[in-house]
């Protein structure tokens, strides 16, 4: 008898502290810090993730390819410009819970954009610098205002290949392909930084030097290289210490870098993440469409 109820009793207090034992916290919210356009079946589509290309998230999703930039992470927002034929510049926003899931909240048309256009976010986030209004002969360096919808033109030349806001936000720079300019105000005459003779020049500003550009270009041998430029020339020819790297943008330290490159010798292409401080090299996506970019800001 005695037995018995000792043994109920152990077995009460037995199922009380297990009954009372706390649930496990939940996971800690992935470390988002990538974007980037990936084929989708017969489309293309926009997701976030981790550097290592973990927890993947769509936010985008469409028919036709695209091309997008991020704004300053607090104002979650994504600029987008469609491929052929929609060539419209749109603005999608996007939402993030407290267990880290982004989630697209609303997406708008703003304007007309030259097919493929590249586009930039200014510092501010309350501006998009963009291509657009060709007339058979030439087209214009645009700047959507996002605070009052007005539309300013920059330049006007037959092609602008790549756009970025430079010197924090008070000058743009641009490339025609082979020629790296910068323009100072609207209209203003354009000055000559850097060329190539042949192959692109892709471009994007560093995040904590505002008078810093990431040059993505092909050096004299016909090297595909990311550079870092500043005054003049480059402080830093090869970020991404390969002779196959391209269209490089920097994490909002400017300690990481972001490329294209490729896989092997047959030329398959992939994008990385390399860390400027050791030297270690991620891969996120094997694909040959793919194009990534750091928020830019922490």
């Amino acid at each position: 008898m005695l037995r018995s109820a000792l043994l109920g009793a152990l077995l009460l207090v037995s199922s009380a502290s297990f009954a009372a034992k706390p649930a496990p916290p939940p996971p800690p919210p992935a470390d988002i810090q990538v974007a980037y356009r990936l084929p989708d079946g017969k489309g293309t589509k926009l997701v976030v993730s981790t550097e290592s290309g973990a927890n993947q998230m769509t936010l985008y999703n469409s028919s036709i390819s695209f091309v997008f930039d991020l704004a300053p992470r607090a104002q979650k927002q994504i600029a987008i410009v469609d491929g052929y034929p929609n060539a419209t510049l749109k603005l999608l926003t996007y939402t993030v819970n407290t267990s880290g899931t982004y989630m697209r909240s609303g997406i708008q048309d703003l304007t007309s954009a030259r097919s493929g256009s590249r586009l930039d976010f200014s510092p501010s986030g309350t501006k998009i610098a963009y291509a657009c209004c060709w007339d058979g002969t030439n087209e214009k360096l645009a700047v959507y205002d996002l605070t009052d919808n007005s539309i300013t033109y920059w330049a006007t030349q037959p092609y602008f290949w790549d756009v970025v806001w430079f010197r924090g936000g008070t000058s743009i720079a641009y490339s025609s392909e082979r020629d790296l300019y910068e323009i100072t105000a609207p209209n203003a005459p354009p000055q000559h930084l850097f060329g190539i003779s042949g192959g692109q020049i892709d471009i994007d500003a560093a995040r904590t030097d505002p008078d810093a550009l990431v040059v993505s270009y092909n050096d004299t041998s016909g090297a595909a290289r990311v550079g870092l430029w500043k005054n003049g020339g480059f402080t830093n020819p090869d970020l991404a210490n390969s002779a196959r790297s391209w269209v490089g943008n920097l994490n909002c330290t400017d300690t990481k870098l972001a490329y294209g490159g490729v896989q092997n010798n047959s030329g398959s292409q992939a994008f990385y993440i390399r860390d400027l401080d050791t030297g270690i090299v991620t891969l996120t996506s094997k694909n040959s469409n793919i194009l990534m970019q750091f928020w830019p800001t922490c």
